[in-house]
């Protein structure tokens, strides 16, 4: 469950280039949670308007992105996919498997 909601603003006078300019603020955050022990989901799809009138967002200011940060309920497990099997599953233990393709599959 998210503890914290980091909300991305975007000046509309100055943003050039403004989905750009979120994504690479929630990512940097995503990153730095992620080595702080911290899990994240950055969320695109919000009530924007429910949020500016929660927050008394100034309507000069974009709202572009929320970043949702907590401690993950689970420590999944990446495995290299093999026959193209790409289900997730939990193990007995109730370890979650997550299926990815190895790079060298992938970029050519």
């Amino acid at each position: 469950m998210p503890r914290v909601y980091i909300v991305i603003l975007l000046d509309k006078k100055i943003s050039r280039t403004p989905n750009h300019d979120a994504g690479i603020a929630a990512m940097g955050i995503s990153m730095v949670a992620y080595d702080g022990g911290l899990g994240s989901c950055i969320l695109g799809s919000v009530d924007r308007e429910k949020l500016r009138e929660i927050l008394k967002v100034p309507e000069d200011l974009a709202i572009a992105l929320v970043v949702a940060l907590g401690y993950p309920a689970e420590n999944p497990v990446v495995e290299t996919v093999k026959d193209g099997d790409i289900k997730y599953c939990l193990d007995e233990n109730g370890v979650l498997h997550v299926p990815k393709r190895d790079l060298k599959d992938i970029v050519r």
